[in-house]
C-alpha cells in the first residue's frame, strides 16, 4: 500500500523541485557538510559544532532554535 503512495509523491511536481534544488545545490552542499565535519568537536566538548550549527540554522531562517542540555540543537 505504501510503495504506490511513494511512486506516486516521487513524481508529485513538488518533491521533482524540491530534489532539483538540492542536485543544483550540491557543491554547496557538500562544502558545508565537509566544512561541519572539520570542527574539533571530540564527546563532550561540541561547542564549537553548536555554535556553528545554530548560525547555519539562523541563516536559513529558523527561529525559536533551540539547545537541551545535551548539545542537541532544534
Amino acid at each position: 500500500m505504501i510503495l504506490p503512495i511513494l511512486a506516486l509523491l516521487s513524481q508529485s511536481p513538488e518533491v521533482l523541485q524540491s530534489w532539483a534544488h538540492v542536485d543544483a545545490r550540491q557543491n554547496a552542499i557538500q562544502a558545508e557538510w565537509i566544512q561541519l565535519t572539520e570542527i574539533e568537536a571530540p564527546s563532550k566538548q561540541e561547542k564549537l559544532r553548536i555554535d556553528y550549527m545554530k548560525k547555519a540554522m539562523a541563516r536559513v531562517g529558523l527561529q525559536n532554535i533551540q539547545q537541551d542540555d545535551m548539545g542537541n540543537v532544534w
